[in-house]
């Protein structure tokens, strides 16, 4: 969706902030500056304080696809159904 605003909103006069890479990824995504995460390196792994995505889709999907497991493979036939 940014990507298809970019356009208009460049032509409207907006403008990316000069450190917008570094906020994104070094705060963001790390909550830490380079010289915070280089004080308990080898103590501390921001791995294990990650979140891992089960399926190739945006989070609010994850329930629905995990209840879709415990579905059966073939479906039942309703009871009380005529059969041919």
């Amino acid at each position: 969706m940014a990507a298809t605003l970019a356009p208009d909103m460049a032509a409207a006069g907006y403008a990316a902030q000069e450190d917008a890479i570094e906020e994104a990824l070094g705060v963001m995504v790390a909550r830490a500056s380079p010289r915070e995460a280089a004080d308990d390196m080898g103590r501390r792994w921001e791995i294990l304080e990650n979140y891992f995505r089960f399926y190739a889709c945006c989070n609010p999907i994850h329930a629905a696809l995990t209840a879709g497991e415990t579905l059966p493979a073939e479906p039942r036939p309703e009871e009380g159904s005529a059969r041919s």
